[in-house]
């Protein structure tokens, strides 16, 4: 049968638990299902992880303690928001200018003194 190969198994570095895989699998598994979650769990814990729940549906999460934007709601209930819009003076003309907060970098300048400093370097 093509397509179908027998099932291979290897030993949980932690424990010693075995753990099938496929041979066809790019990378083979190293900890058994039960030793990951431990593991995940313990750089939670370490990174200060804390457990909310959220005030809109009631649903329980983990999220990095230092999150300061809706820190009660899930990112389901986050995701359903409208953008946030981030709000700062210009580094050129001194004006107030808006832009997403889910851009990558945030800008020093607004649109005109953005296009007047390209066409500078240009």
């Amino acid at each position: 049968m093509r397509g179908q190969s027998a099932m291979k198994t290897t030993p949980c570095r932690t424990c010693g638990k075995p753990i099938s895989y496929k041979p066809a699998q790019k990378h083979i598994p190293k900890y058994c299902a039960d030793c990951r979650a431990k593991y995940k769990k313990d750089q939670q814990t370490k990174q200060g992880m804390v457990t909310i729940t959220c005030k809109n549906c009631g649903k329980t999460e983990t999220i990095p303690a230092n999150v300061q934007h809706w820190p009660d709601l899930c990112q389901e209930c986050r995701a359903k928001l409208p953008p946030q819009k981030i709000t700062r003076k210009c580094r050129g003309c001194g004006k107030m200018f808006s832009f997403p907060a889910t851009v990558k970098h945030w800008p020093n300048y607004c649109r005109e003194c953005q296009q007047k400093r390209k066409k500078k370097k240009s």
